[in-house]
């Protein structure tokens, strides 16, 4: 028998925060199959649009930057959360992958009170549910990724942020994970 074991995350270390007022863009992680060439061109159409709109970026991937993008160095913990805190989205671009690359920015913004546009990756909606928590972008589709983003900014950041929050305390917590792997072995032990 196989299952799918949902990832979890600290919601007393991401709590939940206030949106501020002003347009910022967030995108962070350093897995393999970041797509951050897709990410760029996606929200430099963005900021064609939204020239007030701030982009940061954490990436290890040697990427030309917008030199009015921020570039984020490797940040601890608490300095992940200060980002998360201060952004209005949270932006996650992938190549096509089957481990759902993205999900613990994912999980850890969704816990914050933010939405997320996730790379739409076998798995991706079992974390991110479109119209929800957010959107799910087409795979290295630039114009794509700008829409969804653009889509979350023009509606109600605040109620996609408020729902995925909720949906995170409701499912995806360490606790849960935890819970659920217990199962999992549970089960093994009785069938071995």
């Amino acid at each position: 028998m196989v299952r799918a074991l949902r990832f979890g995350v600290d919601t007393d270390f991401f709590s939940k925060a206030p949106l501020d007022s002003s347009a910022t863009v967030l995108s962070v992680g350093n897995d393999r199959d970041r797509d951050t060439v897709t990410l760029v061109r996606g929200l430099e159409l963005l900021k064609a649009h939204v020239p007030e709109l701030e982009v940061r970026i954490q990436t290890r991937h040697e990427v030309e930057l917008p030199s009015d993008f921020v570039r984020l160095p490797w940040m601890s913990h608490t300095e992940l959360r200060a980002e998360i805190e201060r952004a209005t989205v949270m932006v996650l671009a992938t190549r096509p992958n089957l481990h759902v690359s993205g999900m613990t920015a994912s999980l850890e913004a969704m816990s914050v009170g933010r939405p997320v546009v996730l790379t739409n990756t076998p798995g991706a909606d079992q974390y991110v549910v479109p119209g929800l928590h957010g959107e799910l972008a087409t795979v290295t589709d630039p114009q794509s990724l700008f829409a969804s983003v653009l889509h979350v900014l023009n509606s109600d950041p605040v109620a996609y942020g408020d729902r995925a929050r909720s949906a995170v305390e409701t499912g995806m917590t360490s606790t849960h994970m935890v819970r659920q792997l217990g199962d999992f072995l549970s089960d093994a032990i009785q069938y071995a």
